[in-house]
């Protein structure tokens, strides 16, 4: 398995601005995909939204929700949805890049800025909108091997998605699509 460091990873990333919206048909939002250091190396920060959002409730996700008229783009969406949902503090933050993003069958165009961080404090979690806070290490989320394509029906309709579990979580739909992008943009071998 490779090991990423963040350096390695930006140098394969898109700038922030070459992956913006896209579509007029829908809505805009971005989310962060963030990096920190562990004793793992590199670990994303997932959430498990909270039970009661009318999008994706109990969901695995990134940090990260639609765009608000005040936001002057889609970096400012994410880090500032970031600091709501995690209290994650904007000036420990270092953007590297980012990669293709993807529509959700919820009517959003979600566009991913990766970032890092060196924040070494507790989340500040609003529990409005996130139940709990999750690490992943990032060479084990890139890791197809991990990974498996499910099928679903959602309004009727069979949907496809790629799908893993890390211990107790499930992580899948916008998330794992998500992760295959980044995966495939990075030159990870990918077989599904």
């Amino acid at each position: 398995m490779k090991h990423w460091d963040r350096t390695t990873l930006a140098s394969r990333l898109l700038k922030p601005m070459a992956a913006q919206v896209t579509s007029s048909r829908l809505q805009p939002a971005a989310v962060l995909v963030l990096l920190v250091d562990s004793l793992n190396g590199l670990e994303v920060v997932l959430t498990r939204r909270a039970k009661h959002l009318k999008h994706h409730p109990g969901q695995i996700s990134f940090p990260g929700g639609k765009a608000e008229p005040s936001d002057k783009d889609l970096i400012h969406t994410a880090l500032r949805e970031a600091h709501e949902e995690i209290g994650l503090p904007v000036n420990s933050i270092q953007i590297l890049g980012s990669f293709p993003g993807s529509e959700t069958i919820s009517q959003f165009q979600v566009t991913p800025i990766v970032a890092y961080s060196d924040f070494q404090h507790d989340w500040v979690i609003d529990h409005n909108e996130v139940q709990q806070v999750i690490q992943v290490p990032l060479d084990w989320l890139l890791h197809e091997s991990n990974w498996r394509v499910e099928t679903g029906i959602f309004r009727k309709n069979k949907h496809q998605y790629y799908a893993c579990w890390w211990q107790q979580h499930l992580i899948w739909g916008a998330t794992g699509q998500l992760i295959k992008n980044l995966r495939q943009l990075v030159n990870v071998t990918d077989s599904f």
